[in-house]
């Protein structure tokens, strides 16, 4: 059990209202709560009143129930599609505009990699974002739900990436020179930053002429000119700063005006 102290509070004459998460009172010293005024108010998880109504020293307090409150992760995209990680589990369940999806069946005869809408996701779970260019999203934090089959591996700190990993292949999501978006072979090595994810897939399964997958969403959709993206040599557009435009364009020789670089908005005078 959670133990508060000796004079833990002493000297906080003026304190007003106290939240103590714990679902079952923690115990106190007998002098914790020395000098805070008895109008004080507890705030504790809902379905807890009860209990700490029960225990001295709380019983001397109001006991009041609250929700605890809702973290958010913000989230913001350099272009309509990107992969994203995040330390923490997470719920799309009601947040407009931003869709989840785990890579979950891939093709090497179509070169067609299936990707499965998710809304609640564990912690350190990889992902691809589908969105508006430019815009914020705040996911709340939730408990997560386990998420199977997934050929999508996140990563919550920078990591350099090779070709192959033991026994499988790496491939990052990019833009080739023609514009198309997709996952391609890593080539020689590629620096993967914090919060992102990448595609593995085993080796054996895999012929040297397969270089990249276009994305089907198993809502219907598919990422847009991808036709000749399964069998050509593509160069990857990795660099940490790449430059987009508010439609996730990519831009080489940026002018004036508003542009998404490393996932933030930045103005270009």
């Amino acid at each position: 059990m959670t133990s508060i102290g000796d004079y833990a509070f002493y000297g906080c004459t003026e304190l007003t209202c106290i939240n103590c998460r714990a679902t079952t009172p923690p115990s106190c010293e007998e002098n914790t709560f020395q000098d805070v005024p008895w109008d004080c108010t507890i705030e504790v998880p809902v379905g807890c009143q009860e209990a700490y109504e029960a225990v001295y020293p709380w019983n001397l307090f109001t006991i009041v129930e609250t929700e605890a409150p809702v973290e958010e992760t913000t989230v913001t995209l350099a272009a309509e599609y990107g992969t994203f990680c995040s330390a923490k589990a997470l719920d799309f369940t009601d947040v407009e505009g931003v869709k989840a999806y785990i890579a979950s069946v891939f093709d090497t005869e179509t070169g067609e990699l299936t990707l499965t809408r998710v809304k609640k996701v564990k912690a350190r779970t990889g992902l691809v974002l589908r969105g508006t260019p430019g815009q914020t999203y705040e996911i709340p934090e939730g408990t997560g739900t386990t998420v199977v089959a997934n050929l999508l591996v996140g990563m919550t700190e920078d990591t350099e990436l090779s070709p192959t990993d033991g026994n499988f292949t790496n491939f990052i999501m990019a833009r080739n020179d023609a514009g198309n978006i997709g996952f391609f072979r890593v080539g020689g090595t590629s620096t993967l930053k914090a919060g992102k994810a990448y595609l593995q897939l085993p080796s054996d399964e895999l012929s040297s002429e397969v270089k990249g997958f276009r994305m089907m969403f198993d809502d219907g959709d598919m990422s847009d000119n991808v036709e000749t993206i399964h069998n050509e040599q593509f160069t990857i557009h990795n660099g940490a700063d790449a430059v987009y435009d508010l439609q996730g364009r990519r831009v080489a020789k940026p002018t004036k005006g508003i542009y998404i670089v490393n996932g933030k908005k930045t103005v270009i005078k």
